[in-house]
This record gives C-alpha cells, sequence and structure tokens, in this order.
C-alpha cells in the first residue's frame, strides 16, 4: 500500500527525527557539514519519491482530507531470456537421472511393516493321541516266521575269489614315540628317507648349469682381452711360481721387521725411538698391504719398462 497525494494538493511534509539530527556529520569542518546537507536533501528526495530510508530516519504523511489511496502493483524485473533457460534445462534432463525409473509404482502407505510379520510360522498343531502305536506291535507266540526261504549265491566261493583276485592293502607306516603306544604317521614326520629317493635328488638344477656356463665364458672372454691388451701394452705376466716366490719374500720381510719391532724397548722416552718405532710400524703395515693385494689376486701383471 501506497499513499499518494492528491494532484492539487501540494506535496506532503517530511519529518526528521531526533536522531537523525544528532548524526555525527552535523559537526566538524565546512566540507563535512556540506555533505551531510546533500546526504539530508536526497534522503528527503527519496523519502518523498516512496523509498526506505536507512536505520536512524523515518518520514511521516499527514493527515489531509486531499489524500486519496490507492494500491499500486509491485513491478519486479523479468529477463528476457527466462523462457529459453527453462527449456534449455528441460532439454539438458535425461529420463532415468534420479534414484531409479521415473514411474515406479509408490508403496502403499497401508502396506507397512507389522509386528511379527517376518517370524516364521509353525506348522499347526496335531491333536496327540497317546493311544496310537508308534512301532510294530511285537510278534505274538503263536506266530510263526517264514521259513524256507535260501540264496542261491555261494558265499564262500565268492569270498575265496576275492581274496584271491584282490590288491593285497598295505599296513600305513607308523612310528611310536612314547612307551604309551602313541601312533604318528611316519612319512611326515622326517624319520622316512622320502626325497632322498627321488630321480633328481642330487642333480644339479638346470639355472646353476647355465649360470656356471655364462660365467665360464665371461671368464674366457675376459682373458681373450687382457691377452689382447697385454699384446699391446707388452705387459709380463707373473707365473704362480714367481707369485709364490715373491709372497714368501714379503712374509720372510714381515717376520723380520716385526721381530725387530718386537725387541724394542718397553719406554719409548725418546724422539729417536719414537722415530725408529714409526718407521718399523710403516714397513710393517706396508708389507701387510702388499701380501694382501698378492694373496687376493692370483694373476699379476708387470709393465716393461
Amino acid at each position: 500500500m501506497r499513499v499518494l497525494p492528491a494532484p492539487q494538493a501540494p506535496p506532503h511534509p517530511v519529518q526528521l527525527s531526533a536522531k537523525a539530527l544528532r548524526q555525527p556529520g552535523l559537526s566538524g569542518s565546512p566540507h563535512r557539514r556540506r555533505d551531510w546537507r546533500l546526504r539530508t536533501r536526497a534522503l528527503l528526495c527519496d523519502a518523498c519519491a516512496g523509498a526506505t530510508l536507512p536505520y536512524g530516519l523515518h518520514w511521516s504523511v499527514s493527515s489531509s482530507p486531499n489524500m486519496q489511496t490507492e494500491t499500486s502493483s509491485v513491478f519486479k524485473y523479468v529477463s528476457i531470456f527466462k523462457a529459453s533457460i527453462k527449456d534449455n534445462t528441460q532439454k539438458c534432463k535425461a529420463a532415468m537421472k534420479t534414484m531409479g525409473p521415473p514411474k515406479v509404482e509408490l508403496p502403499s502407505p497401508k502396506n507397512f511393516l507389522k509386528k511379527h510379520s517376518m517370524e516364521k510360522t509353525l506348522p499347526p498343531k496335531k491333536k496327540f493321541d497317546r493311544n496310537e502305536p508308534r512301532k510294530p506291535p511285537v510278534p505274538l507266540r503263536t506266530d510263526h516266521p517264514v521259513m524256507g526261504i535260501r540264496s542261491e549265491t555261494n558265499f564262500i566261493n565268492t569270498n575265496a575269489a576275492n581274496v584271491i583276485l584282490g590288491v593285497t592293502k598295505k599296513p600305513k607306516p607308523i612310528y611310536v614315540d612314547k612307551k604309551t603306544g602313541d601312533k604318528h604317521d611316519l612319512e611326515t614326520s622326517g624319520l622316512f628317507p622320502k626325497y632322498i629317493n627321488k630321480k633328481d635328488y642330487g642333480v644339479t638344477p638346470e639355472y646353476i648349469c647355465k649360470r656356471n656356463e655364462e660365467v665360464k665364458k665371461a671368464q674366457e672372454e675376459y682373458d681373450n682381452y687382457i691377452q689382447e691388451n697385454l699384446r699391446k701394452a707388452a705387459m709380463k705376466r707373473i707365473s704362480d711360481e714367481e707369485r709364490e716366490a715373491v709372497l714368501q719374500g714379503l712374509k720372510k720381510n714381515w717376520e723380520e721387521v716385526h721381530k725387530e719391532f718386537q725387541s724394542l724397548s718397553v719406554f719409548i722416552d725418546s724422539i729417536p725411538k719414537k722415530i725408529r718405532k714409526q718407521k718399523l710400524e710403516e714397513e710393517m703395515k706396508q708389507l701387510e698391504h702388499d701380501i694382501g693385494v698378492i694373496e687376493k689376486h692370483r694373476i699379476i701383471y708387470i709393465a716393461n719398462k
């Protein structure tokens, strides 16, 4: 509802509340007072046009006989693309994009789960008759069994033929480990030689033989490569006898140096003694290194100078 003035009536007065007059903009510099006046004038114009004022300001309309009341509809903004957007939205929707088919019959609210409806039903009760016989009656002493029924099968010959033609059943191998006679299976115990009786027991696996051949072939290629380099560089290979002689000589020298090291005095209080001890330790360390190198490598080459 909006209250509109009559065409002949002057514009209705607008009053500001006391709270609006106490705004901080009314005091201060001239620039601030000028801004406040402009803002107040704009608010008064909006109030006259029917706009809503901010918090703290209100306007009142004086009662006048010239005022008339009219009902005006509120006009809202409607986009011109609303129809096209609605059509595109309906086109993009698929028929089965919901939880299940769209045309599923909904369960009736009357068929709700009831109490004891899921329990199994027992068969109907039968009337118990105590006089009803449960087993066939005992024959009387005057009754006679059926006599004279004989079979034509010769069970003696049949059993003899089955025993003669049948395969002898071997006893299961067992072992007893206690005096009480507890029996256990012998095959799974580990006491029975089961794996050594296999045909491939003790035979080198095929993959190991193949690997040995590859290692042997690689060693031959390496030897050929070394020999070719020796011919180019004119290097000499030490024989096994020379290698052994050099090794024994180094060990003998190490023993001599070690003997001298052991003959040193216990108290080393002078500089010459310290120097001699350091020298012997260095010689022993170098000999140990040379001995280790010769023992580690069986093939040794010496360059001809």
